[in-house]
């Protein structure tokens, strides 16, 4: 018995580490913004220059991406004008980090980049943790949304493909159906056209013959017409509704 089709429930997606990138050219700073950062329980990864921030947004997605400003060879304004340019990583959230002032107004250079915060050094270590949790929290709820929406998709695949072979059973079952009947049709023609005594598939009300064996169409020419005088013996009704007709009579 069939009832209504029930709804996949989506798998629960469990909350994974996310990455977050330290990029700064001094090692010091690095090990400070690790052990800043460890109590979050993430996973830290770090570069000591822009390029080695670059290579690493090739093969991985981070939550956040904290930049310090000044660097060699290619400073955090650069490296962020690039990390921009790149479609993956177009909307990774950056956080410039400074100890120096370039220009009279750097922050301002960040926030056009599209940095989402510019701190200064020395920063407080507890309010570095509380900026990065919320972007944490962001990409995780993001990742989620992405992930159960593909569930979803693929959820909605399968369904439309148990439909579409439900659809594909039931087409085959009816012609199943209809070359059965076909089959019984040609079997009950041939029965009839064998047997000795004459017999027709009349058409209730109008006398109009359906069918006649040829014992019936063997009678003379102007006999068969006037079989509404001839006596009928029998109505096979259950060999009628096999002919798709109301009534079937012997005559003689």
């Amino acid at each position: 018995m069939s009832g209504a089709p029930t709804r996949e429930r989506l798998p629960a997606i469990p909350a994974e580490p996310v990455c977050l990138l330290l990029v700064d050219d001094q090692p010091e700073n690095l090990l400070a913004l690790e052990a800043t950062l460890a109590p979050l329980g993430q996973r830290l990864v770090t570069a000591s220059s822009g390029r080695e921030a670059l290579r690493h947004l090739l093969t991985q997605d981070f939550a956040v991406i904290l930049l310090d400003v000044v660097m060699p060879d290619m400073d955090g304004f650069e490296t962020a004008q690039l990390i921009r340019e790149r479609e993956r990583s177009r909307g990774t959230p950056l956080i410039f980090l400074t100890g120096l002032s370039r220009g009279p107004h750097p922050e301002l250079r960040g926030y056009a980049m599209g940095a989402v915060d510019f701190l200064l050094k020395p920063f407080e270590p507890a309010i570095l943790r509380s900026k990065v949790s919320v972007f944490v929290e962001l990409h995780r709820k993001t990742e989620l949304v992405r992930r159960q929406a593909e569930a979803l998709r693929e959820a909605q695949q399968r369904e439309h493909a148990r439909e579409l072979l439900e659809a594909q059973r039931r087409v085959e079952a009816e012609r199943l159906r209809s070359e059965t009947n076909r089959n019984q049709q040609r079997w009950l023609e041939a029965a009839l056209a064998a047997l000795p005594m004459p017999l027709a598939l009349v058409e209730p009300g109008s006398g109009h013959t359906l069918l006649a064996n040829r014992a019936a169409q063997g009678l003379a020419g102007a006999a068969w017409p006037t079989a509404r005088r001839a006596r009928c013996m029998r109505t096979h009704a259950s060999a009628a509704r096999m002919a798709g007709c109301s009534r079937m009579k012997t005559c003689r």
